[in-house]
């Protein structure tokens, strides 16, 4: 009870008080400080409070990306995803705006991946095919948006007027969205006859993430998943040469 009556008496000097100096930035630490101890519901209805009063204060854009990742473990995608672009909307720096960007492709694909999973839950077979093909497109959305940022990076990168700390958040940018394009393709699944297919695209991807990042953040995984779709494609040669360029790389990190 007592809980509860501090509550209210703090959403009624946020809500009666806005014009207060510290208010805004008071909210904000709260959210945080919910977030942190694992309170959820209640950090989201503080960063959602910052939404409704204070969008003019500094703390804001960034409470905006915190209450995406309360929905997110929530399971609340959807409302995730809504709070990105509401982020996305407002961020005026190109460097954090981008990275926003990518994160809400990954939830497109995530959410892509969710679909195709739950298309065998239909009764009829077309029901079935028009989910796969839903799931599909959503995860081929990400992947065109990935190449997207990778070639906005490589233009970032290759312009002397930015400033050499956006370069390497660009160069971070690039590779990751380098490897999730192999990690997408090599994820797809269905339908069977096109199996062969996604691998191809995977290894392609792949191979060229490993080229451009060796010993990259992604590279451990690179290596494993293109053995295993070299090893998928009967390809054993090519499977024992990464086998043997991973065990290289592992021997380089000791």
């Amino acid at each position: 009870k007592n809980l509860e009556t501090s509550k209210r008496r703090f959403e009624a000097f946020f809500t009666n008080y806005r014009r207060h100096l510290n208010a805004g930035n008071t909210v904000a630490a709260a959210a945080q400080e919910a977030k942190e101890d694992g309170d959820l519901a209640e950090a989201v209805r503080l960063f959602e409070l910052m939404g409704r009063y204070y969008t003019n204060n500094t703390y804001y854009a960034g409470s905006l990306v915190q209450l995406s990742q309360c929905y997110t473990k929530l399971g609340e995608r959807q409302k995730s995803l809504a709070a990105m672009k509401r982020y996305v909307a407002i961020e005026p720096n190109p460097v954090r705006r981008d990275q926003a960007q990518m994160s809400l492709a990954q939830m497109y694909k995530d959410e892509g991946f969710d679909i195709m999973a739950g298309a065998e839950t239909n009764e009829t077979e077309e029901a079935v095919a028009k989910q796969l093909k839903q799931g599909s497109a959503q995860i081929i959305r990400g992947i065109k948006q990935f190449k997207d940022f990778a070639a906005r990076s490589d233009k970032a990168l290759a312009d002397p007027s930015v400033p050499a700390g956006e370069k390497k958040q660009y160069q971070k940018l690039k590779e990751g969205a380098i490897f999730l394009i192999g990690d997408s393709w090599g994820r797809m699944q269905k339908p069977p006859e096109k199996i062969e297919g996604f691998r191809k695209n995977a290894i392609a991807s792949l191979e060229d993430y490993v080229k451009q990042f060796p010993k990259g953040q992604y590279a451990r995984m690179a290596y494993v998943r293109l053995a295993t779709m070299y090893t998928a494609l009967n390809d054993v040669e090519k499977a024992k040469e990464i086998a043997e360029i991973f065990d290289q790389f592992i021997k380089s990190l000791l």
